[in-house]
């Protein structure tokens, strides 16, 4: 999934072990600390793998935009946040997001995804081999990422799995992929995704440093929440 995801860093390799990364596979896992929602739990009768896809349908129905500054914030809805935000080639990114109370916080980065539209080696044809690709390019480089929340430094920091092969619609032009011309296609993801339970009202610091080897980006978050 793409520090956002491998758009932004796709010849990167990683040179660091996953262990140092996520303390569970498959979205699953023993009870981490608060305020991470635990890797096997679910948001609204949604699990982790699940709730990726959304942020996945959601985020490839937005222009690819290059805003340093602020979250996406069109077509947020439910009671799940998504940090979406602009392409950059910043090292160090900080950006201002209002968030309705209460909602929790998703995103799903660094990660892979392959899907129907897409070029080689992130392409194929049948919802089997987006699910193989997705998982096969994550375990040839996979991502690594550290959480900070006001401070505090999660542990783990994130869950690592894979999606099942899902629908989704963009623009024709300007879309995330870069694959100018279809409006539609099917797609499977695997990496790193974590859940944030709904913070307390008032201002929060999230700061998430990752990529993958020979590419760390920072993104800090200035949230207020009310």
């Amino acid at each position: 999934m793409r520090l956002t995801c491998k758009r932004y860093v796709r010849p990167l390799l990683l040179g660091l072990a996953l262990a140092m990364v996520v303390a569970a596979n498959a979205f699953g896992s023993t009870t981490p600390p608060t305020p991470l929602v635990p890797g096997n739990a679910q948001v609204a009768g949604r699990g982790y793998g699940q709730w990726v896809v959304t942020d996945y349908q959601w985020r490839l129905t937005q222009p690819n935009i290059t805003s340093k500054t602020s979250c996406l914030t069109a077509g947020q809805h439910g009671p799940v946040w998504f940090l979406g935000a602009g392409h950059t080639n910043a090292k160090v990114i900080t950006r201002t997001c209002a968030v309705p109370a209460g909602r929790y916080l998703i995103w799903a980065t660094p990660s892979y995804d392959c899907s129907t539209v897409e070029r080689a080696p992130f392409h194929a044809t049948s919802d089997a081999g987006l699910i193989r690709c997705a998982r096969a390019d994550w375990q040839s480089a996979p991502g690594f990422e550290t959480v900070t929340l006001d401070g505090r430094r999660l542990k783990p920091p994130a869950y690592v799995g894979g999606t099942t092969a899902f629908a989704f619609q963009m623009p024709a032009h300007n879309n995330w992929l870069h694959v100018q011309g279809p409006t539609h296609g099917r797609m499977a993801v695997y990496g790193l995704a974590s859940i944030l339970r709904p913070l307390s009202p008032g201002r929060h610091t999230l700061e998430l440093t990752g990529g993958f080897s020979g590419s760390t980006t920072t993104q800090v978050y200035e949230l207020t929440i009310a």
